[in-house]
């Protein structure tokens, strides 16, 4: 991204929309409009085209590999035919759940970099992940805190010091 000189201050910033008029705020809205619109839609077809054409796919796959028919003992289609198929649609359920996470998190990616470009100010989401230089955020209870706050604790005690 190219960085140029803002008449404003005179340092040098990322590629900004002009500050002052209605635009980029309408952009920002704009854009969180449209991508929950098409989140939306692809979250929908999704899960109806998992659930109309995957599942009873994966269902007649396993019957016609077992063999299994309605003349069976209904233990044995139980135990032969729908365990089985419901253990792959379990399976299924989370693939779909974690594409569905995936696209989520896409779309707010989406709106931090134009609400960055347009209000020429980062989120709390684009200042977290930018702190944390793309890596995974830290699990929950696991206490982080930033360079400057580290730099505000007094120093630990050395071992040596304990030991004497």
């Amino acid at each position: 991204m190219p960085n140029i000189k803002s008449a404003a201050n005179g340092k040098r910033n990322g590629l900004r929309a002009p500050s002052g008029k209605v635009a980029p705020i309408t952009m920002v809205i704009a854009t969180k409009a449209a991508t929950l619109v098409a989140v939306i839609f692809a979250f929908y077809v999704i899960a109806f085209f998992s659930a109309v054409r995957i599942v009873p796919m994966v269902m007649g796959f396993v019957k016609d590999g077992t063999g299994v028919t309605m003349n069976h003992p209904v233990e044995t289609v139980l135990a032969v035919w729908i365990a089985p198929s419901l253990f792959l649609i379990a399976l299924l359920f989370g693939l779909v759940f974690v594409m569905m996470r995936k696209i989520w998190h896409l779309r707010t990616r989406i709106v931090n970099r134009v609400s960055t470009w347009a209000l020429g100010r980062e989120t709390q989401d684009a200042a977290t992940a930018r702190e944390t230089h793309g890596a995974a955020p830290a699990p929950l209870g696991i206490a982080t805190m930033s360079e400057k706050a580290r730099k505000r604790l007094p120093p630990r005690p050395s071992k040596r010091a304990k030991s004497a």
